[in-house]
C-alpha cells in the first residue's frame, strides 16, 4: 500500500469536512466539502511512479455556509450536499461545457459542468451534519443539530418522515442496504433504530450490562448497566455505517470499561452489540466499508493477536475503516482484528472516510485542510469474492 497526503489548496486551506467517491466506471471522481462554503470535484490519477494525484474538475457554489457532508447517489446520477445553512441540495452533471470564469487561474478552470438539480424543501431549521442514500436512490436520510433526522422522498424533494426522538444533535445516519432499517446516532448518547417501512422507532440503544470479556457476551451479575457511548466526542460527527450486505451495523463513539471503542451490531439483533473494537485515546468518529466482498482466508491454528470470536458465519469477509480524530484502522470481519493502522498524516482531527468503487483507494479528510489517500495494489486486501449467481452466468 502507498499513502499520500496531498498538500494542495483543497478548499483555500480551510477545513475539509467531508468527501465521497463517485460510483462511476469511467474515471475515479471525488467530491470534497469545505468550510469555504464550496463543493469541489476532483479526478484521481496515478502517476508513473505509482503515487496518487488529483486534477481539479469543478467547483459548486450555492451553499451559504460551511458544507458538512457530500454523498453521491448509488445510481450515480446525483450528488447530495448539506451544510450550516440547513439546506440540502442535489446536483447533477450537465452536458454543456462550463463557461470560463473571468480572472480564474488556470488550475481552477472548470472542466465539468455540475448543475443545481433540486433543493429539498421544508426540511431542517439548523446545520445538517450527515446524509445517507438508500441503495435504490429513491430516499435519503439526513441528520441535523435541530435534534431531528429526516427521511426524504428524493423524486418529490419533500420529507416522508421527520424523526424527533433525539434530545440533542443528530450527528450520524445510516440506511440498511436492504432498506429494512434506518439508524441514527446523536450526541444524547443514543443509537436509534427505525423501521424503514413503518417509520417507527424499534430500538433505542444506550446502555449495556457490564461484561467480563471483550466479546460482550458475559454480563457480570449484580452490576448496573453502563452507558455505551461517549458523552463528548470532541467532533461534529458520529458517522455510523451498515456493511454492504446489511449483515452488520458498525457504530463509532463507543465507550467500554473506560476505553474508547467501536461497536459491531448484527442485523438479527440491533439492540445489542456482539463485539467491540478498542480504539486509540480519542473517540472514533466515522466508519466506512470497502464496497467489495473478499474471499475467506484459510484458517490457521495460530490465533491472530487481539482477534475476537466470529460473530457471523459468512461465505466471504468484508473490510472496513474506522477513523478517530488522529488514526484510521482497518478491520476484517472474518476475525474482527486490526489488519492495518495509519496515523500522523494530519495535524488536526479527521472528519470523513470514503472508499472508491474499485476498492483500490481509501480517502480521508481533515480539518487541517488536506486529504490523504491509501492506495492498495490488486490482491493486497485479498481475492475478490464472486457470488454464485455471477459464476453461473453464461458467457456473452
Amino acid at each position: 500500500m502507498i499513502i499520500d497526503t496531498l498538500e494542495i489548496s483543497w478548499h483555500d486551506k480551510k477545513p475539509v469536512l467531508s468527501l465521497d467517491f463517485h460510483r462511476c466506471q469511467d474515471i475515479i471522481r471525488l467530491a470534497t466539502a469545505g468550510a469555504d462554503n464550496e463543493i469541489r470535484i476532483w479526478k484521481l490519477v496515478r502517476t508513473e511512479q505509482g503515487r496518487t494525484q488529483v486534477e481539479f474538475l469543478a467547483s459548486l457554489t450555492r451553499h451559504n455556509g460551511a458544507v458538512n457532508v457530500v454523498r453521491f447517489s448509488p445510481c450515480g446520477s446525483f450528488l447530495a450536499s448539506a451544510g450550516d445553512d440547513a439546506s440540502i441540495i442535489l446536483w447533477k452533471l450537465g452536458d454543456a461545457r462550463p463557461a470560463a470564469q473571468f480572472g480564474a487561474p488556470q488550475e481552477e478552470e472548470q472542466k465539468e459542468h455540475w448543475v443545481h438539480h433540486k433543493m429539498m424543501r421544508r426540511g431542517h431549521r439548523e446545520d445538517v451534519y450527515d446524509l445517507c442514500w438508500s441503495r435504490s436512490s429513491a430516499t435519503m436520510l439526513s441528520a441535523s443539530v435541530d435534534n431531528t433526522a429526516i427521511l426524504w422522498d428524493v423524486a418529490k424533494g419533500e420529507p416522508l418522515k421527520c424523526f424527533t426522538d433525539a434530545q440533542n444533535y443528530v450527528q450520524g445516519v445510516a440506511i440498511d442496504p436492504l432498506e429494512d432499517f434506518l439508524a441514527t446516532m446523536s450526541s444524547d448518547r443514543f443509537l436509534r433504530i427505525y423501521g424503514a417501512k413503518s417509520m417507527k422507532c424499534m430500538y433505542t440503544v444506550s446502555k449495556l450490562p457490564q461484561t467480563s470479556s471483550s466479546s460482550l457476551t458475559s454480563p457480570q451479575p449484580n452490576n448496573k448497566p453502563v452507558k455505551m457511548f461517549a458523552e463528548n466526542a470532541n467532533s461534529f460527527f458520529r458517522r455510523l455505517s451498515f456493511s454492504p450486505d446489511g449483515a452488520l451495523l458498525v457504530v463509532p463513539c463507543g465507550r467500554h470499561e473506560g476505553v474508547n471503542t467501536t461497536y459491531v451490531f448484527p442485523r438479527n439483533n440491533l439492540q445489542r452489540p456482539v463485539a467491540h473494537l478498542p480504539g486509540p485515546q480519542k473517540s472514533t468518529t466515522a466508519v466506512s466499508f470497502c464496497p467489495l466482498l473478499f474471499q475467506l482466508r484459510p484458517l490457521t491454528t495460530t490465533p491472530v493477536p487481539d482477534s475476537q470470536p466470529p460473530v457471523l458465519t459468512l461465505r466471504y469477509r468484508m473490510i472496513f475503516a474506522v477513523a478517530s480524530q488522529e488514526h484510521v484502522v482497518l478491520y476484517d470481519t472474518q476475525e474482527f482484528a486490526a489488519i492495518a493502522a495509519f496515523s500522523s498524516m494530519h495535524f488536526a482531527p479527521l472528519t470523513d472516510l470514503s472508499w472508491s468503487k474499485c476498492g483500490s483507494y481509501l480517502a480521508m479528510s481533515s480539518t487541517d485542510g488536506y486529504c490523504s489517500f491509501v492506495q492498495f495494489e490488486p490482491g493486497e486486501l485479498g481475492q475478490v469474492y464472486v457470488t454464485p449467481s455471477e459464476t453461473e452466468k453464461e458467457p456473452s
